[in-house]
């Protein structure tokens, strides 16, 4: 089984256990198999403050903190290297006239540093393809 990065919408996917997150886990089978999928840190304080925005109730909350606690494995970004691809892949959007929100950039700078292809369901990542990481999009139109 293939390692990979998960963006924030997938594991919104994940907790609502909709047909997209089914179709998520039939074609790349997330769960259950010897190694975890990998999860930016900021991710982390990403889905908990969408938790709450959404207005999640204690059945989704406990959902959330299992994915949380024993589902995904998770990127620190304190590392030098991750910072420094953080600069250059914000550097880059902008010359390439690609607004990207601040977390996205990190996700990103964390796919880039591991090199572990990035699993997600927006195309704002697309463009650094395959300059900084590989970008398997999962368009959530089709279930």
């Amino acid at each position: 089984m293939a390692l990979y990065l998960l963006d924030t919408n997938v594991l919104v996917a994940a907790v609502r256990q909709n047909a997209l997150y089914g179709r998520i886990e039939q074609q790349y089978q997330l769960q259950g198999g010897p190694d975890r999928p990998f999860c930016c840190i900021v991710t982390h304080g990403e889905i908990l403050s969408l938790a709450r925005q959404f207005g999640w109730g204690s059945d989704k909350l406990t959902q959330l903190g299992h994915i949380l606690t024993t589902v995904v494995s998770w990127i620190d970004i304190s590392r030098p290297s991750l910072v420094e691809a953080y600069a250059e892949i914000d550097v880059y959007s902008a010359s390439v006239k690609r607004t990207m929100g601040k977390n996205d950039i990190w996700i990103a700078a964390a796919a880039a540093v591991t090199s572990l292809p990035l699993l997600t369901t927006d195309r704002d990542f697309l463009h650094l393809d395959p300059t900084f990481l590989t970008c398997e999009y999962i368009d959530p139109g089709v279930v």
